[in-house]
This record gives structure tokens, C-alpha cells and sequence, in this order.
């Protein structure tokens, strides 16, 4: 799944430096088409920049099927904590 892969790119990111963590909430707008059309940081506690930009092009990805809506405007947030 696309919250999986997040998740894999965070993983990946705690092998540099384990004390990565916080919160990281973003808005994105998504298409009739299901394509995201934007994507933005609303807040971060993560120091690591870099991290927070691969996560956010990893979430631009996904494509949530075409629907017979208008564009539709969304927060959500992860939290990320090393196990």
C-alpha cells in the first residue's frame, strides 16, 4: 500500500540517523482524475528536510481512481516514531 511505502522510505532514512521522528502534517488537493495536483507541508516536526520531500513525492504518486466529484482538498498527517 502507498502508507507502506511511506513507511519503507522512513525506515530507510532511520538506518542514517535513528533518532528521526515527529509529526508531519500536509495538505494536498486531489483531481476528479485522482491525481494529486498539490501537495504542501502545512507542519513538520521532522529536522530532516530531505526525508519530508521524499515522503511528499512518494505520496504525489498515488493516484486515487477517477470519480464523478469536484477537486477535493485534504489534510492528513503521519507520525513517525522509531520502533
Amino acid at each position: 500500500t502507498s502508507q507502506t511505502s511511506v513507511f519503507a522510505i522512513y525506515n530507510r532514512a532511520l538506518r542514517s540517523d535513528p533518532t528521526l521522528l515527529g509529526k508531519l502534517l500536509f495538505n494536498m488537493v486531489i483531481e476528479p482524475s485522482g491525481v494529486i495536483s498539490t501537495i504542501r507541508v502545512v507542519s513538520s516536526e521532522m529536522a530532516d528536510q530531505r526525508l519530508v520531500n521524499k515522503i511528499l513525492a512518494r505520496i504525489k504518486l498515488i493516484n486515487f481512481g477517477s470519480e464523478p466529484v469536484g477537486q477535493t482538498e485534504v489534510n492528513y498527517s503521519f507520525d513517525f516514531l522509531p520502533y
